[in-house]
């Protein structure tokens, strides 16, 4: 329930605070993308829905 109501209130701070993704790190993850010899990930510190919600709203996903 904890979690649930954390994810509510998550989704409806991004509607009004979008997520921003940093100049230069759509670049380097396309860049990095690009190499088959490279694991490539994010690390958000959320739990998986939070991470969801935080990386598709900024198009990550």
């Amino acid at each position: 329930l904890l979690w649930e109501r954390y994810l509510t209130h998550l989704a409806e701070r991004i509607v009004e605070r979008p997520v921003e993704v940093l100049p230069g790190v759509r670049a380097l993850l396309d860049a990095l993308d690009g190499h088959g010899d490279v694991g490539l990930g994010l690390l958000t510190g959320n739990i998986l829905g939070g991470a969801e919600l935080k990386l598709g709203s900024a198009g990550l996903w």
